[in-house]
């Protein structure tokens, strides 16, 4: 019973220590770079600025410093204060932790991230910023899971070509406990927000919790033994040295670091885990593609809607506007207010200022100015002109649209 427990605790380390392997500082400087580029870019746009850098292409900082417009100070200190990070000391650097101090932790510092902190502040009361924080922990956990793939694929492809072969060590039982530990299936896999993957597995981890699995149950269901098993030494010698070698020759402390010797046929079954795995990382990777895609379509959509301008002919007797008598062209002779909408049931509207337009204003002021607009002056028969000061605001109701705001108007000779 003390050998079981002492095969337990084994396991619990081995998983433990797995779990806790430190991202390489190349992985974190990458990572780094991405929510450079992300800020900078949201940065930029909000500026009204053509953004001219691809953050889907992992630029470093030297071109992400270059794609900022000169003029805006403020952007490029923000961009080089997130460059620093690389030189000061990630605390706990693994996969979950590095992800939650890119996208929390950086911008609630102050006094050490004065413009992260500034600029989330600056945003914070904004839908849109809660979702650019969503986007920025999925590509920040793209990069810490391809970086983590392609490490491991190396580590495994130089297994393949510079390790000798083995020959097994144990006898009867210990080829029972190979053939049965090549029917077992390993996969670790964990689903971000939107279904986006993202998983760590040391794949000599896996052989090692496989090989003590096995050991445990035989050892419980007393298949090595008739009797009871009272002592270390009734477990066959060449068992424990078998599992000891196992145990001995995974190195944990250098991440994605494998020292041992294994058959060919488990470096085979382990590459064919891996095939399948990134089959699947490409599958989802092409849904997350179709997904974007769709928002972007979306979003056109929107701007569609957002620019769209509609011209009205003189207010209604309620003192707004009637949407049945709108028109997506200007009408010469009927068209005197132009609306532009700033969603699908708000927009803002001014006297159109041609001629035609202005000329039916001022035949009836009273009739089709009045009701939506405020003067700066007093009418007088000698104006033939007005001009819009500053646009007035409507809101669309059950076909109408009702007045906000009165536009600001001024008469002129």
């Amino acid at each position: 019973m003390k050998k079981l427990i002492k095969i337990a605790v084994l396991m619990v380390v081995s998983i433990s220590t797995v779990n806790a392997q430190k991202l390489s500082q190349e992985t974190i400087n990458k990572a780094i770079d991405k929510l450079n580029c992300l800020a900078t870019e949201n940065s930029v746009t909000e500026s009204k600025m053509a953004w001219k850098c691809d953050c889907n292409s992992s630029p470093n900082y030297d071109i992400i410093k270059n794609s900022i417009p000169a003029d805006l100070s403020n952007t490029l200190a923000l961009s080089s204060e997130i460059n620093q990070i690389k030189k000061q000391s990630v605390p706990s650097a693994t996969k979950n932790d590095l992800i939650k101090f890119l996208t929390e932790d950086v911008f609630t510092k102050k006094s050490q991230y004065a413009k992260l902190y500034s600029f989330a502040l600056a945003r914070s009361n904004r839908e849109e910023f809660v979702d650019w924080k969503k986007k920025l922990e999925t590509h920040i956990s793209e990069v810490v899971s391809k970086s983590t793939l392609k490490q491991k694929q190396l580590d495994n492809d130089d297994i393949d070509q510079s390790s000798p072969q083995k020959e097994p060590v144990v006898e009867h039982e210990m080829n029972t406990i190979e053939n049965e530990s090549e029917s077992i299936e390993s996969k670790s896999f964990a689903f971000i927000d939107k279904g986006i993957f993202a998983f760590e597995i040391d794949v000599v981890a896996i052989m090692l919790m496989i090989i003590l699995v096995i050991v445990i149950v035989k050892l419980s269901n007393g298949s090595f033994a008739d009797a009871p098993i009272r002592s270390k030494r009734d477990i066959p010698e060449h068992i424990r040295s078998y599992v000891k070698e196992k145990i001995e020759s995974a190195n944990f402390v250098n991440r994605g670091s494998v020292n041992s010797v294994h058959s060919s046929n488990e470096i085979s079954r382990l590459k064919e885990e891996i095939f399948h795995l990134n089959k699947e990382i490409e599958l989802l990777s092409q849904y997350v593609h179709a997904e974007k895609y769709k928002n972007q379509e979306e979003i056109k959509k929107d701007h569609k809607i957002i620019n769209e301008a509609i011209y009205l002919s003189n207010p209604n007797n309620e003192g707004g506007f009637n949407d049945s008598s709108s028109s997506t062209s200007y009408k010469e002779g009927a068209s005197i207010y132009r609306f532009v909408k700033s969603s699908s049931n708000e927009a803002s509207f001014q006297i159109d200022e041609r001629e035609s337009s202005i000329k039916m204003a001022m035949q009836f002021p009273e009739k089709n100015i009045l009701p939506v607009c405020d003067s700066e002056n007093e009418y007088e028969p000698r104006f033939t002109k007005v001009r819009t000061i500053e646009p007035g605001k409507v809101s669309l109701e059950g076909g109408k649209w009702k007045v906000k705001r009165k536009a600001k108007i001024r008469y002129e000779s």
